[in-house]
């Protein structure tokens, strides 16, 4: 609720020109198809509303979500590359603004250490860092949800989707702990 209602004070271009800092909506050329997401202005302040919390007509990528991760845990822009030595081609992102990485690193680790990802708290390999997410969809009543779960280790970004997941603390939140026990 908190930030549906802030989202009322913005300018309607605020949140697609905050998301472009991240590399939300850039074209990305890379060696296999990718979508770089894109939060559109909304039509009115219930779509403003929504897309203030990453519902309404708001589409990102795992891709999008790993970069974004990245460049919180970087502190500044990152290209992607799904491939080592192959970066994409397309225009560097501007990056976080610098004054809110402390506190965006911190509560995205309040993610892990109480929040609803603890179940990463205590993976092997150093702290992790993250954000949870649903998407919904569709018509039904209660709507149906994709889940996610989007982080960093160390300079490690990751993103997990799990399409109908429902819930990323059931879903997406343990198939990150499995990809980070594995590794180490």
């Amino acid at each position: 609720t908190t930030f549906t209602g802030l989202s009322q004070q913005l300018d309607p271009a605020a949140l697609r020109q905050a998301a472009a800092l991240y590399g939300v909506g850039t074209d990305w050329k890379l060696t296999a198809s990718s979508f770089g997401g894109s939060v559109p202005v909304p039509k009115d302040d219930t779509e403003k509303a929504a897309e203030a919390i990453g519902q309404g007509r708001v589409e990102v990528s795992p891709l999008t979500m790993a970069l974004i991760s990245a460049q919180v845990a970087k502190g500044g822009p990152v290209v992607p590359s799904l491939l080592a030595g192959a970066p994409a081609t397309g225009p560097a992102p501007a990056g976080p603004p610098a004054a809110v990485l402390p506190a965006l690193r911190d509560m995205m680790r309040a993610v892990v250490t109480e929040g609803t990802a603890t179940a990463l708290r205590d993976v092997p390999g150093g702290p992790v860092s993250g954000k949870t997410g649903t998407a919904e969809y569709g018509t039904e009543v209660p709507p149906r949800s994709h889940a996610w779960f989007t982080g960093f280790r160390g300079d490690l970004a990751f993103a997990v989707f799990v399409q109908d997941g429902q819930s990323s603390g059931t879903t997406a939140v343990p198939v990150a702990r499995a990809f980070l026990t594995s590794l180490g």
